[in-house]
């Protein structure tokens, strides 16, 4: 891997969608547009308490580290249900399952088994392992979906921020390269997210990340679409950075080019951090999209 000073060197003069090296955080990074994101976040506690409380989750470990962990809230039923597995966000370094539980109780009450994994975090792995992990927490759902009550035909995928990218690259990984079928999962939900790895590698801000110039496209959602299959519907909110803003555009065109298309949605008077908690409104567009294209399936 390149040495920390001759990286910095082999990006300077790099431009990504028009912006200047200089200038990729700044129009990429929430916490840099949005000054008062921890109050925002911290806004996830009370509605994750109460979910937690009221639809205590199964936890199951899916790999040997502390943070390979998933927890399921059942819905009510026999079995078979349809399943909504849902990533953090957190810039890959912050947040666990713990801060996503607060969509458990819409989508159980809509019939929909919720499943929130935790991930070990960067900067203690790489990028790339990370991401790994991730694939781990897929493929032992869907390897143990009969046990668990859910019906592996109908597998979503989805996740905010952070999580967003990881539900993308699952989407867009070729599962044959690990002994399951070429797709895993019914349809896709990306909130959020960029889908291209290369601002995260050219942002000096990211390199916590400890990603390599020959792993960027390896790692891109938006280069590997020959693998997706799955129906795919696309978030942001209305007050995005823009560089983010842009790549969900992108990938959203690149979708409906090869009918995958599920649909798009820009969330009005939201930004990056308090989007999410539409989750927990049963009359909100986006809950209501989700639900229904999970139901539809």
């Amino acid at each position: 891997m390149l040495g920390e000073e001759t990286r910095k060197d082999a990006r300077q003069g790099e431009e990504y969608m028009g912006y200047k090296l200089a200038d990729i955080e700044s129009a990429l990074d929430p916490k840099v547009t949005i000054p008062t994101w921890m109050d925002l976040v911290s806004a996830y506690a009370s509605p994750n308490e109460t979910a937690r409380r009221t639809h205590p989750p199964e936890t199951f470990q899916y790999a040997d580290h502390p943070r390979a962990a998933l927890d399921l809230y059942r819905t009510e039923g026999s079995g078979g249900a349809p399943a909504l597995i849902f990533f953090h966000g957190g810039g890959f370094k912050l947040l666990s399952k713990d801060d996503v539980a607060f969509g458990a109780p819409m989508f159980n009450a809509a019939g929909v088994t919720y499943i929130a994994p935790s991930y070990p975090l960067t900067p203690d792995v790489r990028f790339s392992e990370l991401l790994a992990y991730t694939r781990q927490a897929a493929k032992w759902i869907y390897e143990n979906a009969q046990a668990l009550g859910i019906d592996r035909e109908r597998i979503y995928v989805g996740g905010a921020s952070a999580g967003g990218f990881i539900s993308a690259y699952l989407l867009t990984t070729d599962w044959r390269d690990f002994g399951l079928p070429r797709s895993i999962f019914k349809g896709g939900m990306p909130l959020n997210s960029v889908f291209d790895a290369r601002p995260l590698y050219l942002s000096p801000g990211w390199d916590y990340l400890s990603m390599s110039e020959d792993e960027v496209e390896a790692l891109s959602p938006i280069h590997h679409l020959s693998n997706l299959a799955a129906p795919t519907f696309v978030s942001w909110a209305e007050d995005e950075p823009p560089l983010l803003a842009a790549s969900s555009r992108q990938f959203v065109e690149a979708l409906r080019e090869r009918g995958l298309l599920a649909g798009a949605y820009v969330a009005p008077g939201r930004n990056h951090f308090d989007m999410v908690l539409d989750l927990t409104d049963p009359e909100s567009a986006l809950f209501r999209t989700m639900a229904d294209m999970i139901l539809a399936g």
